[in-house]
């Protein structure tokens, strides 16, 4: 396995904390060849030139290390589109119907729904944040591999930190190390 920092800045108005977003591309560029059927199609197909872009260049040269300044190539523009597409997912009604549930009451909000969870106002708050300078977290982990029909594991620094593998496609997986605040790509020595 070859590890693959990609760094944490991404995009022509650079965004910070992007690694998830960035180690995402540079692996599925990998794994998802040009007919990928992606149950977001949308995704894909305003993806699939920066991909196949990524997936022609060497992994050294993906390395933050080999690279000054903001990622504005084919893996930063992507990461940081994919980054935008998610989080603006994230805001519509369905959206928000679907993972605001699962955020956690953060600040102990009074107006949080009733059984725990966060207010609306917490959850477009974090999902603007998201968009700009916060870490991907596991929702957005679960949501980028529905929306893109791939498995991905996680391997955490600590083992005790081990959550299970999202989605089951097992022909396309791609693996991502975490240290509880950056991701990096976690390349297999035969792709």
């Amino acid at each position: 396995v070859q590890v693959v920092d990609l760094g944490v800045i991404a995009g022509t108005a650079p965004k910070t904390n992007a690694c998830f977003w960035l180690s995402f591309i540079a692996a599925a560029s990998h794994v998802l060849g040009p007919d990928h059927q992606a149950p977001d199609m949308a995704i894909w197909t305003a993806l699939r030139e920066d991909l196949a872009a990524v997936r022609e260049t060497e992994a050294s040269h993906l390395q933050h290390a080999a690279r000054n300044g903001p990622r504005v190539d084919a893996v930063g523009t992507a990461a940081d589109y994919l980054r935008r597409y998610a989080c603006d997912r994230m805001a519509t009604a369905d959206g928000c119907e679907r993972w605001q549930p699962w955020f956690a009451n953060l600040a102990g909000d009074v107006n949080a729904p009733e059984g725990g969870g966060a207010s609306l106002v917490q959850y477009m708050a974090h999902v603007a944040g998201l968009r700009t300078h916060i870490f991907a977290d596991q929702l957005n982990v679960v949501q980028v591999s529905e929306m893109f029909g791939i498995r991905i594991k996680i391997i955490p620094k600590d083992e005790t930190w081990a959550i299970t593998t999202i989605n089951a496609d097992a022909d396309k997986c791609i693996f991502l190390g975490n240290d509880d605040t950056h991701y990096v790509w976690l390349k297999p020595t035969d792709v």
